[in-house]
């Protein structure tokens, strides 16, 4: 992305200096390689720097106190990726960290939960943790019905997410205005 284009996301608005974080911290989820060839991102990079962008924009709930869990449910890649860019980081005082393959008994005590490529498993883990104060996110639309409360799609070949207003509700998740104003709203 070219100083204009970073130029004109910083001068969109108020969603626009969001939207230059968003750029800014995907940029560090990818590095030069080798030959200093210029940084390629695929979806997974991107929907690891929205995850990581997401826990940002959502207001937890003031006695939370130790690590936030990222648990990654049927995406290994996204939980390598993910672990990468949050190594060393908090939010609040909170240390962040990703687990890879979360048993599923254990995910109501995680802070967000993405539910990757494997449909049985994401079925099952959405119904375990819905209507608990957990930031579900999945890539199946399917499963708004049963708390997820972000879904991402494609669209023109980019990541782009919803927000489903039913289940933000029933999973008592307060997200930033700010992060809302980016999303494709859906539900009533």
């Amino acid at each position: 992305m070219g100083r204009r284009a970073t130029l004109q996301l910083a001068r969109a608005g108020p969603g626009g200096s969001l939207l230059l974080f968003l750029w800014a911290a995907l940029s560090i989820l990818v590095s030069v390689d080798a030959y200093g060839q210029a940084p390629v991102f695929d979806e997974t990079s991107v929907r690891a720097g929205f995850l990581f962008n997401f826990a940002k924009f959502v207001e937890w709930p003031a006695n939370s106190a130790g690590s936030l869990d990222f648990c990654i449910v049927g995406d290994n890649r996204l939980a390598a990726y993910l672990e990468t860019a949050v190594a060393g980081k908090t939010i609040g005082s909170r240390p962040l960290v990703v687990r890879g393959r979360p048993d599923i008994a254990l995910l109501d005590s995680c802070g967000v939960i993405y539910i990757g490529r494997d449909k049985k498993m994401a079925a099952q883990a959405a119904l375990m943790v819905a209507g608990k104060q957990i930031l579900t996110v999945s890539e199946f639309p399917e499963l708004r019905a049963q708390g997820a409360v972000i879904n991402f799609f494609l669209d023109n070949e980019r990541v782009k997410f919803e927000v489903h207003l039913g289940a933000l509700r029933r999973a008592d998740v307060k997200i930033s205005s700010k992060l809302l104003s980016l999303a494709r709203i859906t539900g009533p």
